[in-house]
């Protein structure tokens, strides 16, 4: 299932906790696609995933973020003072809509009958990202950003607030370009990074090297990213955040929980001992 946590920087920077945002229509589809983005195989279950193998994600997202405008009433950014995310609907593109459509149809479902999962989930990191604003934080990272709209989209951001937006390179070129079509006006200081977030020693020295200050708070963003990575990258991942935040920092973040696999039952005691 999808939770929604945040992360604070503390003496234990790393005990999560927070709400679940459950939905199980949504939840049983980005699990679904989950596992089909992945590569994984019966003789190898875990295998892990091509560094660029998840990004058609990112557009069946921002296709339910348009979904979500163009709706009667859009549900994304009321809750923060903004608007429903208007760039959404050309960010996707037809890939988008058609994976959306896809996973919808042979369900019997309309595409709007899928979101709530996501639009509740963006919703949320949404009001953690305001409340950051609010708090002072001038410095936000979106990792796995794909088509993330936010810094064009929330509302009170300015030229002294820093988004870096880290993603793989074929997700850096192709919003880039989607951008450069829409000539999108942008409020705070955006820094696109090209990084493959499963390599803990690299990434950071590409946000570094964007201008990053890891002396000054920060919100780290990581949305429908961990279920992404190879099996052991999440925790590495987590305590490089860790590592670049200062005091007054936070990192928040949705995630797909999976039940590990059964261990098989010990063998019975022939003298079960009821008073050990």
């Amino acid at each position: 299932m999808f939770a929604a946590s945040t992360v604070a920087a503390s003496t234990a920077p790393l005990l999560l906790g927070g709400c679940c945002l459950t939905a199980a229509v949504s939840l049983l589809l980005a699990y679904l696609l989950h596992i089909c983005t992945r590569g994984a195989t019966a003789a190898d279950p875990e295998a892990a995933p091509h560094p660029e193998a998840a990004f058609p994600t990112a557009q069946w997202a921002a296709a339910m973020r348009a979904c979500d405008a163009r709706s009667a009433a859009p549900q994304i950014g009321t809750n923060v003072g903004g608007g429903p995310d208007l760039a959404a609907q050309h960010l996707a593109g037809e890939t988008g809509a058609l994976m959306l459509d896809a996973i919808a149809s042979p369900l019997g479902l309309r595409p709007e009958d899928t979101i709530f999962g996501l639009v509740e989930r963006t919703r949320w990191l949404d009001a953690r990202w305001m409340a950051a604003l609010d708090g002072g934080v001038r410095q936000f990272v979106i990792l796995g950003a794909g088509l993330d709209a936010r810094a064009w989209r929330l509302p009170r951001l300015s030229e002294s607030v820093r988004v870096f937006e880290l993603d793989v390179p074929a997700a850096i070129a192709y919003k880039k370009a989607a951008v450069a079509r829409l000539a999108l006006p942008c409020r705070c200081t955006r820094t696109a990074v090209a990084a493959d977030l499963s390599e803990a020693a690299s990434w950071p020295v590409a946000l570094l090297e964007s201008g990053f200050d890891p002396a000054a708070p920060s919100l780290f963003l990581l949305e429908g990213l961990l279920q992404y990575l190879p099996p052991h990258a999440p925790h590495r991942l987590l305590r490089t955040v860790a590592g670049l935040m200062a005091p007054g920092s936070a990192a928040v973040g949705g995630h797909c929980l999976t039940h590990p696999h059964p261990k098989p039952n010990p063998k019975p005691n022939p003298n079960p001992n009821p008073n050990p």
